[in-house]
């Protein structure tokens, strides 16, 4: 571990999840200059980044981290919906979005992404400001482009509100090692994972 790490706080879909999400990619995959595909292993919905922990404090996260995954409970979320950064028309991020199955699991989601938060700064580490929009991001665009199409297939398929749900019932400290991937890409190594609930 280098002096100091990329880390993010993140919630990692099952697997029957993510094979539901590529199966229904399909035509999704179509020629957009400069969209490059994210590995599905990779998916997850990021509660905090951090750019830069230094990796004596890296312990005192996960201490804090784990307190908050005590506190918290366990929610069920579904993939719902997609969409890019900043827009459609000129994207350089497609997402697949995520969102609680009823307002209590919704409300639970966004408590825990800003208790995850609150943690990390008593851990006198320094999260991202980024407001809170749970998705996956399914692609990277550079240049930016128009991706509408892409985008309007994957939200329209099957359904608004496209399933399947899962049951949330841990987090995971995750370290992210840039260029260590597969063609450059990053490479992402789970530092710990903590249960939901006492």
């Amino acid at each position: 571990m280098s002096s100091t790490v990329r880390m993010f706080v993140a919630l990692v879909p099952p697997d029957d999840v993510t094979a539901a999400l590529a199966g229904r990619m399909g035509d999704a995959e179509m020629k957009v200059t400069g969209l490059r595909w994210t590995a599905r292993q990779n998916w997850h919905v990021t509660l905090a980044f951090l750019a830069g922990v230094p990796a004596t404090r890296v312990e005192a996260a996960v201490a804090e981290l784990a307190e908050v995954a005590r506190e918290a409970r366990p929610f069920v979320l579904r993939l719902s919906g997609a969409g890019a950064f900043p827009r459609p028309r000129r994207a350089g991020v497609v997402w697949a979005g995520v969102g609680g199955v009823t307002a209590d699991d919704a409300k639970a989601l966004a408590r825990l992404a800003k208790h995850v938060r609150i943690g990390l700064r008593r851990a006198h580490l320094r999260p991202d400001r980024t407001p809170f929009r749970p998705h996956l991001t399914l692609a990277r665009v550079r240049p930016a482009a128009d991706v509408t199409q892409v985008v309007e297939h994957l939200a329209g398929e099957p359904d608004p509100d496209n399933g399947p749900d899962w049951a949330v019932s841990r987090l995971q400290l995750v370290e992210s090692r840039l260029g260590a991937g597969t063609d450059g890409t990053a490479s992402y190594v789970t530092v710990a994972t903590l249960a939901l609930g006492r």
